[in-house]
């Protein structure tokens, strides 16, 4: 799917993936607020959301844990999760924050990155 892609979706991609760093399992509380904030802004101007996750989710349930879902996630899961993640936190305060605290995010930007490095 990468070969498809045109660059700056690809810088995008990298872009998006580098805030593995900044969701890290213990996220630097005071700042965090604030990384949302950036992490929405750039997710949403490569135009990255993709509201096809319903079947997704439906999959997701008989998943044994977050990671076994993360470790397997391709490309289109990982931005169909995260805008699911995104808009759910519209309705839900602090939904996105929780799934960066509890490590999801964490583990499906790793696995971006993992994507992104395989195909180089």
């Amino acid at each position: 799917m990468l070969s498809k892609i045109t660059d700056e979706t690809l810088d995008g991609l990298y872009k998006i993936s580098a805030y593995k760093e900044v969701f890290s399992i213990h996220p630097d509380e005071p700042l965090l607020d604030k990384n949302i904030e950036l992490f929405l802004n750039d997710f949403c101007s490569y135009n990255f959301a993709d509201t096809n996750y319903a079947k997704l989710l439906d999959e997701h349930k008989n998943s044994v844990s977050p990671t076994e879902f993360a470790d397997k996630a391709s490309l289109e899961d990982i931005l169909q999760y995260l805008t699911f993640y995104l808009w759910t936190n519209r309705s839900f305060s602090n939904y996105f924050k929780k799934k960066v605290m509890d490590g999801t995010i964490y583990r499906l930007l790793c696995r971006l990155h993992e994507i992104l490095h395989a195909k180089q």
